[in-house]
C-alpha cells in the first residue's frame, strides 16, 4: 500500500492521446460559472484510495445502489488550463492528492472558477514555504478537516513528470526521482516532504509553488462511520486519473 500511496507507483502516466481528445472533443468555455454536483463516482475512487491508508467510507450500499453525499466540481476553466499544461509543458504523469479545511475552505474553492487560491496560503502553516499542501494519501489531511466527518477532504490530480520522481529527497537509499541525488530543480515548482504519520522517513506530503498543477476533482465526503482499514486493491486507485478527468469534463458539457 505505502508503495502505491508514497512510491514509484503513486506517479500515474497522462496518455497523450487522451489529452488531445480532452482538448479537441471538448469546447471549454471561459464564461460557464462552475458547477457542483453529487456524484457516486468520485465517493468510490475517494473510497478506493482510501482503502490504501485509513479505511474511510463515502458511501453506502443499499441492494446495489452506491448513496453518497461527495461533490464532484466541474470548473471548464481549470480544466482547460490542467489540460493545455500537461501538453505544453510536458507534464507526463499525475497523482492523486487530498486537501483538509474547514467549511470556508471547501465553499471558497467550491465556488472559484480556478479552485485554490494563493491568496489563503499560510492559513495552515509555512514550514515548507508558502504554497498549497497536499497529503498524498489520507493520513495527513484528516488533522486539518474542521467541522466534517473524519476523511472528509478535497481530492485532486497533481501533474508531475517521470523525471521529478516521486520523492524531492532521498529517502532510505530509495530516492524518488530516476536520475538524480536531488531533486533541485523540480522542487521550484513543488516539493514533497515527510512527516510522521504512517511511516517515517517517507515523503507523504508535497507543497505546491504552483497552483495551476492541480485540478481539483471534488469534495470527498466521508460516512460518519468507523474506518476500516481493507486490502489494497489489484490496480492502483490512481488508474482511474483519465476516468476521473473525462467524468468532470463530460458535466460541463
Amino acid at each position: 500500500a505505502n508503495e502505491i500511496l508514497f512510491g514509484q507507483r503513486s506517479v500515474i502516466p497522462l496518455d497523450d492521446a487522451f489529452l488531445d481528445t480532452m482538448l479537441r472533443e471538448h469546447n471549454f468555455s471561459v464564461n460557464v460559472e462552475p458547477m457542483h454536483e453529487i456524484d457516486e463516482q468520485l465517493a468510490e475512487l475517494a473510497e478506493l484510495f482510501s482503502s490504501l491508508g485509513s479505511g474511510f467510507s463515502y458511501a453506502t450500499r443499499d441492494g446495489g445502489k452506491v448513496k453518497a453525499r461527495s461533490e464532484k466540481w466541474v470548473k471548464p476553466t481549470v480544466l482547460r488550463l490542467w489540460l493545455e499544461l500537461a501538453r505544453a509543458r510536458k507534464y507526463t504523469h499525475c497523482r492523486l492528492v487530498m486537501h483538509g479545511g474547514d467549511k470556508k475552505t471547501y465553499d471558497g474553492i467550491r465556488a472559484d472558477r480556478i479552485g485554490f487560491d494563493l491568496r489563503y496560503v499560510g492559513e495552515q502553516g509555512t514550514a515548507h514555504g508558502s504554497g498549497l499542501y497536499f497529503g498524498l494519501s489520507d493520513h495527513v489531511p484528516v488533522f486539518y478537516n474542521k467541522g466534517f466527518p473524519t476523511g472528509t477532504a478535497i481530492i485532486g490530480l497533481m501533474l508531475t513528470k517521470e523525471i521529478m520522481g516521486w520523492s524531492s529527497e532521498a529517502r532510505g537509499n530509495k530516492h524518488g526521482g530516476f536520475s538524480t541525488t536531488r531533486d533541485q530543480t523540480w522542487s521550484k515548482s513543488h516539493k514533497t516532504f515527510s512527516l510522521a504519520a504512517p511511516v517515517a522517513d517517507m515523503d507523504n506530503a508535497v507543497v505546491l509553488y504552483e497552483p495551476a498543477l492541480v485540478l481539483p476533482l471534488g469534495l470527498a465526503f466521508a460516512h460518519p462511520a468507523k474506518p476500516t482499514r481493507q486490502l489494497p486493491p489489484a490496480a492502483p486507485p490512481v488508474a482511474t486519473a483519465a476516468a476521473a478527468v473525462a467524468t468532470v469534463a463530460s458535466a460541463a458539457f
